[in-house]
């Protein structure tokens, strides 16, 4: 099989890496031919900037049949393969993220003074708590059911698909009411909200954009004529 093509890659010493699997794999392969394979500069990024991300080239990367996984041209099935575990680990990541923010805008609100008192007893702060905590308990809910599932070897394409656009959603939004609870302070890179704020951007993109969830939730509604099924 030959390879010819880009992907986005997270680690910045991915072309190291790669360069010295293929090296291996030329040992081990001697029909192995590897022509080109070259890093692209580091992409500059919204968030999530602690993962460096970079396009990989292949040109004409040739490949032994029986190292191929999957099936010649089935590529694409194996990679959705992996997404269900994907987006219920995204969901994992956003609960752990939303936990500490919670945490974090409480403590402030209780140091934070305003008109004489800590703005942890006005109620618009107590409300935005309140919001944040139930985000957080129906996130980690529906988090642990279906890692249960997965565990079990249950299908949990429609549920992952839940989780990850419940969590991502849930965490976009928390962190948009703890820097709102930090008021200025939350906007200044003195304190760590703005990167959670701009980190949670891309949660509702990769792992499927969000609109891909719905579309799978949608079909799966209709397909079962709406009928829940545990």
């Amino acid at each position: 099989m030959k390879i010819t093509g880009q992907l986005v890659c997270g680690p910045g010493e991915a072309d190291r890496y790669l360069e010295e699997t293929l090296r291996e794999f030329k040992r081990l392969c001697d029909d192995v031919i590897v022509c080109l394979c070259n890093a692209g500069p580091k992409e500059k990024k919204l968030g999530i900037r602690g993962s460096i991300t970079n396009s990989i080239t292949f040109e004409n990367v040739e490949v032994p049949n029986e190292n191929v996984i999957g099936t010649d041209g089935k590529g694409f099935l194996v990679a959705m393969n992996t997404l269900d575990a994907g987006r219920l680990g995204l969901g994992a990541c956003c609960l752990g993220a939303s936990k500490e923010i919670l945490e974090l805008s409480t403590n402030y609100s209780k140091q934070r003074k305003q008109f004489g008192d800590t703005i942890s007893k006005f109620q618009a702060i107590q409300f935005m708590l309140a919001e944040m905590a139930a985000k957080i308990y129906a996130m980690e809910s529906m988090i642990y059911r279906t890692a249960h599932n997965y565990d079990a070897r249950k299908e949990i394409s429609q549920e992952s698909a839940i989780v990850k656009l419940f969590c991502s959603e849930s965490m976009v939004e928390i962190a948009d009411k703890g820097l709102q609870i930090h008021g200025g302070m939350g906007f200044s890179r003195e304190l760590p909200l703005e990167r959670f704020y701009r980190d949670a951007r891309i949660l509702k993109i990769f792992e499927g954009t969000n609109e891909i969830q719905k579309l799978i939730i949608s079909r799966n509604v209709i397909k079962k004529n709406g009928r829940w099924s545990k």
